[in-house]
């Protein structure tokens, strides 16, 4: 039985080729350790147990750069994150000692109206995607907040305001450029590599770092939406209201997120329950099956 070899951090390996790893880049590309001008800007995250001190941050700006840090990474059995959004609570966009690769600035969309489909680099956010396919009155199955990385949540399989409507992103992926553990640069489709491709769809984020995703685009129309907000004592009334909505549901064009929160202890002002729904149609004329719950 084959053993992987420990992971390593930066500081393991010699600091020649860190040195000669970093000047490879060219200069539109940052490769940041601490100490570095904007250095502690690249390791924040959206939840603050995420956040790692990186051995290295490596600002990908190509495909190039993204082939290079996986061969480094791999060829020196580091530790390896891949981050997008930052929005991963576990911590798995950040890494302690290890090498981060930063997508954020490759977050290009372009939209094949025709075709009806959705290019979109892999440090692109959900806003990203959205803002550009909405230019078209086109959309996609993304999440629930608009800076959501597409990377992390299309390959977590993906659920939003749409899923009622076009599944899981996962559904809505028809290709993708990934860059797996050796270097190799992958085209994944229905017709190519097409174990690989079923592999990113539900599998898992640790067959490769993806490039570029293309998605589905789906028409769309505006929708009526709304947030509520209710005090903990009314968590009952809550349930049963969302109950009878489920029953009288018709259509998966309504949806509702629920948010059950709860601020920390110390903060005295807001330590209570809230609920939040978020609801929206599709159909303006159905929005009257939501009003019912502002009078709770």
């Amino acid at each position: 039985m084959n053993k992987y070899p420990p992971k390593k951090l930066i500081k393991d390996i010699d600091s020649t080729d860190v040195q000669n790893f970093k000047l490879s880049f060219n200069s539109s590309t940052n490769v940041l350790s601490e100490g570095d001008e904007g250095y502690e800007k690249s390791i924040i995250r959206w939840a603050d147990n995420a956040i790692k001190k990186a051995g290295i941050v490596v600002q990908a700006t190509c495909l190039d750069d993204i082939v290079k840090t996986v061969k480094f990474a791999s060829k020196n059995h580091l530790d390896f994150a891949v981050s997008c959004g930052g929005h991963s609570s576990s911590g798995t966009s950040s890494s302690e000692g290890g090498v981060v690769l930063d997508m954020r600035k490759l977050n290009k969309v372009r939209v094949d109206v025709e075709k009806k489909l959705i290019y979109a680099q892999g440090g692109a956010l959900f806003g990203d995607v959205d803002n550009e396919a909405w230019k078209y009155g086109l959309a996609t199955v993304g999440g629930i907040v608009d800076h959501t990385g597409i990377g992390g949540l299309t390959l977590g399989g993906g659920f939003g305001h749409l899923t009622g409507r076009h599944g899981l992103t996962i559904d809505n992926v028809v290709g993708a450029t990934i860059v797996t553990a050796d270097g190799e640069v992958k085209e994944l489709s229905e017709s190519k590599n097409k174990d690989l491709f079923w592999a990113i769809r539900g599998c898992g984020a640790n067959f490769g770092v993806v490039y570029e995703f293309i998605y589905k685009a789906h028409e769309q129309k505006e929708v009526f939406a709304g947030v509520i907000a209710y005090p903990a004592e009314k968590l009952d009334t809550i349930i049963e209201a969302i109950n009878i909505w489920l029953k009288n549901r018709r259509s998966e064009n309504e949806g509702m997120a629920v948010v059950i929160s709860r601020s920390p202890p110390e903060n005295k002002v807001f330590n209570h329950v809230i609920y939040d729904i978020f609801f929206f149609f599709f159909f303006f004329k159905k929005k009257k099956n939501f009003f019912f719950f502002l009078l709770l």
